[in-house]
């Protein structure tokens, strides 16, 4: 049953690719900026003292995801972003700006290396308290 239902899905994206509504909706959203985020950039097979029970996404996923991306979109630093939304400086066709929740050290140790490889800056949001006190998210537990 899994299988069936992972082919459909398959099956509706690449339908759906192919009618164009993708691009449709990317020329659409031309002037807007877009806000991507990930969490945490992990190898499944790295070990780690801790088993997140989200999935990681893997480096050389990120790498290939990115290398994508720099095709259709201008890779914007935050700071950018906020200054064209507030009209300080001139809009960019298809922004994108990334920003990495929740400040997990491998988004250092295993992202950063591939965002600075294409030429990438993005924003790193950690949760202070949890440094601070050195302790696991709930959902990490």
């Amino acid at each position: 049953m899994k299988k069936i239902i992972k082919t459909a899905k398959y099956l509706t994206v690449e339908v759906v690719y192919r009618l164009g509504v993708f691009s449709l909706i990317h020329f659409l959203n031309r002037k807007k900026i877009t806000i991507l985020t990930t969490h945490s950039i992990m190898s499944e097979s790295t070990k780690s003292t801790w088993i997140p029970i989200r999935h990681q996404l893997a480096p050389e996923v990120l790498d290939e995801t990115l290398g994508k991306l720099k095709a259709h979109y201008t890779f914007l630093t935050f700071e950018e972003a906020v200054k064209i939304i507030a009209g300080e400086l001139p809009p960019v066709r298809n922004g994108l700006a990334i920003t990495m929740d929740d400040g997990y050290e491998n988004n250092i140790t295993h992202g950063l290396p591939i965002f600075q490889k294409h030429g990438i800056k993005p924003i790193l949001f950690v949760a202070t308290g949890h440094v601070d006190e050195q302790k696991n998210f709930w959902f990490d537990l």
